[in-house]
């Protein structure tokens, strides 16, 4: 794991571990945190493992990490009490990402809820491709779950929502989703 120490208690946290860095939970002053996973769930692996409570969190100003990561840590996150912006990233899977599964249906639950948060963005990669060894992965935000999500969030006054890609074209998902 390569962690670089930044200005403004801001940490930026790399590695080519699926899993959460434990040191996470010692950082008290942490305002600022991204976690950048590089690796791949492959089928088989089982959910992404939560996010480490503590008082960590207390102070978090900003999360970034992958929506998998997230959806699995939406109890976890209840500790976020002063979280403002959440950066949803790709999830690079080879599994397709469920967003009918519960903990995803947490996660935005309490998204809606979290009275401090006053932004989210999601940020695909891409709308596919295949990995180094062959396996193919599809994106989790090209599809009509996550949009059913994105909009029940949108309701939320005062949340903006931002997403970002290119190949992230929701329009004709969520105009049809408008008419019903």
């Amino acid at each position: 794991m390569h962690r670089a120490r930044l200005p403004n208690a801001l940490q930026i946290l790399r590695s080519r571990d699926l899993d959460p860095p434990a040191t996470l939970a010692s950082l008290t002053n942490l305002q600022r945190c991204y976690l950048q996973r590089r690796g791949q769930r492959s089928p088989g692996a089982g959910a992404a493992p939560p996010l480490p409570g503590g008082p960590w969190l207390r102070g978090l100003r900003w999360l970034g990490a992958n929506i998998d990561t997230l959806a699995s840590s939406a109890t976890v996150l209840e500790e976020a009490e002063s979280l403002e912006f959440v950066e949803a990233n790709e999830a690079h899977s080879t599994v397709p990402f469920d967003w009918r599964s519960q903990p995803v249906a947490m996660l935005f639950t309490w998204l809606a809820r979290h009275s401090s948060l006053a932004q989210v963005s999601f940020h695909g990669n891409s709308s596919g491709g295949t990995t180094l060894l062959g396996a193919t992965w599809v994106s989790a935000f090209d599809s009509r779950g996550f949009a059913v999500h994105l909009m029940q969030l949108g309701r939320r006054p005062g949340l903006q929502l931002r997403c970002s890609h290119s190949a992230l074209d929701l329009t004709p998902t969520l105009l049809e989703l408008m008419s019903k």
